[in-house]
Order: structure tokens, then C-alpha cells, then sequence
């Protein structure tokens, strides 16, 4: 996906690296919590199957949190590829496919604790979702239903700062949108 006018946003690897190993931290917290759910110094305060269900729930996010950090971390791939056609991101579960220009309804930003996440509304939602397997589309019809958009670019492993990424993308989507994309 070459183009005359591509912007490639890298990833911060240091950072996707700290992710990681803190997946792998969490991970083995919830492994730790599940071998001792039924000692004293827990079951006096927390019922067991409480806590074992808190640790298989802690072990699939922060598992599969890791898995895709480490995927990334070998794809070596950019973060934000910026172009004529459009945006492809590749910072979250279901990332990696082409945003097209004309589809963006707005952009907004938000903050959940202290990772800043740019979101991408779209006009046709359903367009994005039909291309994801199951679970990816799971995840980001809860997106939808918690921020508004399935779509949305996490920036804390990216080499720019949020705001700086958003006037880029800003920039270019006022650039291209009513460009129609061109046939090759």
C-alpha cells in the first residue's frame, strides 16, 4: 500500500515491549489468585469461585492483550499509515484494514485512565464489522455500544503523542475526503 503521499506513523517499541511484559505480569497475578482462591488469607474475605472468575476473566484480557503486543512487536508493522485512500491502524484488536476517507463522520478523542484513544466514527459501522472474525467484532460492537464507533486508534504505543497524531489524521482526511480513490 504504497502511495506518493503516505504518512507512516511507527510504533514506540519500548513501550509495546512494557505492555507486553505487563500483560504477562497481570497474567501471572491471575494465575497466582486462582491457585490460592481457596486459602484462608482469601476465602475469609472473598468467595472463591469470585476470585477464580476474576482470574480466567484477568487471564484471557491481559492473555490476549499480550498475545496481540507481541504480534506486533514481530510484524514490526507502523502503527498509522496515513495516504490518500485513507487510514490503516494497527494498535488495536481488529486493526490492519483501510478506514476510506469519505467514510469518516468525525474524529474525536478520549481518555480511559490514562491511555488517550483517537475514535473514528464512521457512517456505515456494519461495513467495518463484516470484516472481522468473531471475536474482534465482539470487541468492537462493545466499543461501539460504550464510545460511540467500533473504531478507534490506541496511541500509547505510538511514537507521537495523541494530539499530535489527531491534527495529522485531521489533516489529512480535510486533504483527501473528497477525493474519490483512485483505480489501480
Amino acid at each position: 500500500m504504497s502511495s506518493s503521499d503516505e504518512l507512516k506513523i511507527g510504533q514506540h517499541h519500548t513501550k509495546s515491549i512494557l505492555l507486553f511484559l505487563g500483560c504477562i505480569a497481570f497474567v501471572v497475578a491471575c494465575w497466582h489468585m486462582w491457585n490460592n482462591s481457596g486459602q484462608d488469607s482469601y476465602s475469609g474475605k472473598y468467595n472463591p469461585l469470585f476470585l477464580q472468575c476474576i482470574a480466567v476473566v484477568g487471564s484471557l484480557f491481559f492473555g490476549l492483550t499480550g498475545i496481540s503486543r507481541f504480534l506486533a512487536l514481530l510484524k514490526n508493522t507502523s502503527g498509522v499509515i496515513l495516504n490518500e485512500k485513507g487510514i490503516v491502524h494497527n494498535t488495536t484488536t481488529g486493526s490492519g484494514f483501510l478506514i476510506e476517507w469519505q467514510d469518516i463522520r468525525s474524529l474525536t478523542m478520549r481518555s480511559v485512565q490514562s491511555t488517550k484513544f483517537i475514535l473514528i466514527h464512521v457512517k456505515d459501522e456494519n461495513k467495518y464489522l463484516a470484516k472481522m472474525n468473531p471475536l474482534s467484532r465482539f470487541i468492537m460492537k462493545l466499543n461501539s455500544r460504550w464510545y460511540g464507533t467500533p473504531i478507534s486508534i490506541a496511541t500509547n504505543s505510538l511514537e507521537l503523542k495523541a494530539e499530535e497524531v489527531l491534527t495529522l489524521i485531521r489533516e489529512y482526511k480535510k486533504k483527501y475526503r473528497s477525493n474519490k480513490p483512485k483505480k489501480q
